[in-house]
């Protein structure tokens, strides 16, 4: 069986561990790999590895039979199972918008005044009754001498009609470098159209960590004609069960399209079950706008297959060169040091709950 590499060695002042715990009886787990530390390991820390596809499709659900032993003694070792989601903050702030103007065949402008003063932003939405609209938009920021600098030049805001009784696409808001500036410059580039019905804005500060993501191995299935004729399907095989998926992202050539795609799980290919639908997929590459959304975030699921079905109307199917198949990245973390081997157990399919350690409130705070 290979081993397991550690990904990262996190030195701090630990509190001893209370290492509590089920009985661990090696006979009652299928299988085992060691996990190798650091060569520059010289002191304790936090350890941690990441479950590869052997551990996930030979595992209980969750990983809830995962165990950390220490070599020669066989004792348990606390670990902490981590899922690496996104985390974001969302702070508003005060924004006094003035002095607007419109440049008739031009360009509109207005300044916003940023309260409190001295407060860190980073993304400004233009408030608007108007639709169908594409416009180009730069932001600049005020320094302290006074003088103007672009924060941002090529922003775009747009509410583009899609078909009948689907909603617009729209996007009003901008976001440029954090800046601490007490004033907004915004200018709405027109180009001989009439000026957008600005209502307002809103101005906050957004701080978001982003979700790490693994991409497994798979391999993806000619595009064929579903059941009814003005869809078309693409099958995706991850070769085997386990592994938990939640993203994919698809690669084409293609431009200037607007697809709704639904998404399908299975583990034997034959039985299907729906896992979300009506995502939409679009490139727009046009001379007023440059857009694609070729990303799909679904509740994560275990199957081997997943089934896209593009729902194509008169439109021909759009070629697909390939879809990677992405999963929340796991870490697993525990505490060693560098004269201890260590092995992770698992295969223990009758162990349905996870491990509960005080690693847990440790690693929380």
């Amino acid at each position: 069986m290979s081993a397991i590499s550690i990904l990262f060695v996190l030195f701090i002042v630990l509190t001893s561990i209370k290492n509590v715990h089920a009985n661990f009886e090696q006979q009652d787990w299928e299988f085992s790999k060691p996990i190798l530390s650091p060569p520059n390991l010289t002191a304790s820390g936090f350890l941690g590895f990441e479950p590869d596809e052997h551990i996930y499709t030979n595992s209980a659900d969750n990983l809830t039979d995962l165990r950390v032993i220490k070599e020669f003694s066989q004792t348990e070792v606390p670990y902490e199972l981590l899922i690496e989601h996104s985390l974001e903050s969302y702070e508003l702030l005060q924004a006094d918008m003035r002095d607007i103007t419109n440049v008739e065949g031009s360009h509109t402008a207005f300044m916003v005044k940023v309260s409190p003063r001295n407060s860190l932003h980073n993304q400004l939405e233009i408030i608007t009754s108007s639709d169908n609209f594409v416009r180009k938009v730069k932001i600049e920021t005020i320094n302290e001498l006074l003088t103007w600098s672009t924060a941002e030049d090529n922003a775009q805001i747009y509410d583009i009609a899609v078909s009948t009784g689907v909603p617009n696409h729209r996007n009003t808001k901008l976001t440029y470098p954090t800046s601490s500036s007490d004033f907004l410059r915004i200018t709405i580039f027109n180009d001989n159209k009439s000026p957008l019905k600005i209502q307002g804005a809103i101005l906050s500060l957004l701080q978001e960590t982003p979700a790490k993501y693994k991409t497994y191995p798979s391999l993806m299935s000619s595009q064929e004609k579903a059941a009814k004729s003005d869809s078309s399907q693409i099958i995706i095989d991850l070769k085997s069960e386990g592994i938990p998926t939640s993203r994919l992202n698809i690669f084409t050539f293609e431009t200037n399209f607007n697809r709704k795609v639904n998404l399908e799980s299975s583990s034997d290919a034959k039985t299907w079950t729906l896992v979300s639908q009506d995502h939409e997929v679009f490139v727009y590459d046009t001379a007023k706008i440059q857009r694609q959304q070729l990303d799909l975030l679904y509740p994560e699921v275990t199957n081997r297959y997943l089934r896209l079905t593009f729902l194509n109307g008169d439109s021909p199917p759009v070629n697909i060169k390939a879809i990677d198949i992405q999963g929340l990245r796991r870490l697993l973390i525990f505490e060693g040091s560098p004269d201890s081997r260590y092995n992770v157990y698992y295969g223990n399919l009758f162990e349905k709950v996870t491990p509960k350690y005080d690693l847990e409130q440790i690693i929380s705070h």
